[in-house]
Parts: C-alpha cells; structure tokens; sequence
C-alpha cells in the first residue's frame, strides 16, 4: 500500500475523530442550555409569584388581617369573642364518673387492683 494512501487514510480518522469530539461538545453545551432555560423559567415564575405576594403584602387588607391575628387589633365598635380550648375530660353521654373515696383507693391498691397511670 502506498505511503500517500496510508498518511491520507490516518487524516481522515484524525478529522472524524475531531468532528466526533465537536459534535460530543455541542451536545453537551445544548444539553446544559436546556437545563438553564429550565431554571430561568423557573425562576421567573417563583419571580412573578413574588411580586404578587409584595403587592398583597402591600394592601390594607393584609394589614388589617395581620393587626388582628398577630397584633390582636380591633375595630371601634366590635366586640372581640376569644375561644379558649376546654382543658375539662369531655363527659360521656350517659355516664357518671364517680370519685372514689380514700379507703376504697387503698383497698384497690392493697390487692392490686388500682389502675395505676
């Protein structure tokens, strides 16, 4: 085979070699284009849901709700109901609970019969 059909053939790996790398580097760079297109649309939605929340933020309305849940605010005139949670054991409809007198507690405890909490 002759020198020059050799040294022609190796140029032509050479270069399908570097046309391969380029297209494995474009590739790449698209796929990471991509990827930052994502974020950056992402990212300006989260940003136009910010703006919004700034304008609500903004209103007298949210001032008004946030004076009278944080702050315990009131209006002239109104007349402010707080709701406490019941600490009491709720009773069961039919049933009395009867407390135990003394002696009958140490009778329960001395034959093991108490329930013990």
């Amino acid at each position: 085979m002759p020198l020059w059909l050799v040294a022609a053939i190796l140029i032509m790996f050479y270069e399908a070699f570097l046309v391969g790398q380029k297209m494995y580097t474009n590739y790449k760079f698209d796929r990471d284009l991509a990827a930052l297109e994502k974020q950056v649309e992402a990212m300006d939605k989260k940003n136009q849901k910010l703006k919004i929340d700034i304008e609500y933020f903004k209103t007298e309305e949210y001032k008004e709700k946030v004076a009278r849940e944080k702050l315990n605010k009131q209006k002239p005139g109104e007349t402010v109901i707080v709701i406490t949670p019941d600490n009491r054991p709720a009773e069961v409809a039919g049933v009395e609970t009867k407390e135990k007198s003394n002696s009958e507690k140490w009778w329960l405890f001395l034959t093991n019969r108490l329930e013990r909490n």
